[in-house]
């Protein structure tokens, strides 16, 4: 890496810091800064891609699909802004942000950059995935404590439990025993199908704190 690489990544991590210390349930309150932290984010990532092509040389490669792709998610998030700066419904920036982050979640399906596979390393990419859906995990499990009531204590609390440790127990088996690691391809199926999985134990999750 490069100096300007570096300088990149550290205001990513500014970024990402002060996001996290702006945080409100207010959402009217936090949208700009919700937005204009995520645009910049999302720029210094394209530019670490446009970095990349120059490397390269080309556009047609991995770092140039994935600028097309961040470009329009990037554009989303402008509009968001000016629509906060011209005063327009906040309803519409929300509605704005939901497509943003569905957007970089599922364009990657239907954009597809022509490139050697071979430079995505899947076993790698399924650790890191793993490593997402066993915190995520671990909040489910740690929302249940405040689910058991000793003082009032049923039965739905350990059925809650056993769902929670069936899902864990059916993601290992299907990670670890069914599912080969030593292959070459985009790895699409891999990511959609963890977006679900995370989006299933947080919906239980809430599901939890809705009664505890």
């Amino acid at each position: 890496m490069e100096w300007h690489d570096y300088l990149l990544v550290c205001i990513n991590m500014i970024a990402v810091i002060y996001m996290a210390n702006t945080i409100s349930p207010n959402w009217i309150a936090m949208s700009f800064t919700f937005n204009l932290v995520m645009l910049i984010m999302l720029l210094t990532v394209v530019m670490l891609y446009i970095v990349q092509a120059r490397r390269e040389r080309s556009l047609q490669g991995a770092a140039g699909n994935s600028i097309t792709i961040l470009s329009i998610v990037c554009t989303i998030y402008l509009i968001a802004i000016l629509s906060i700066i011209f005063n327009l419904n906040s309803g519409h920036v929300l509605l704005l942000d939901v497509i943003a982050v569905l957007g970089g979640a599922f364009l990657p399906f239907f954009i597809r950059g022509h490139f050697d596979k071979s430079i995505i390393s899947f076993p790698l990419l399924a650790e890191r995935f793993e490593l997402l859906t066993i915190i995520t995990f671990g909040e489910a499990i740690v929302g249940l404590t405040h689910f058991f009531d000793v003082a009032n204590f049923t039965l739905i609390p350990i059925l809650v439990f056993f769902i929670v440790l069936t899902m864990f127990g059916s993601y290992v088996i299907q990670i670890h025993n069914l599912m080969e690691h030593m292959r070459v391809e985009r790895s699409l199926r891999l990511m959609f199908s963890h977006y679900f999985i995370v989006i299933s134990i947080n919906l239980v999750n809430c599901r939890i704190g809705a009664n505890a």
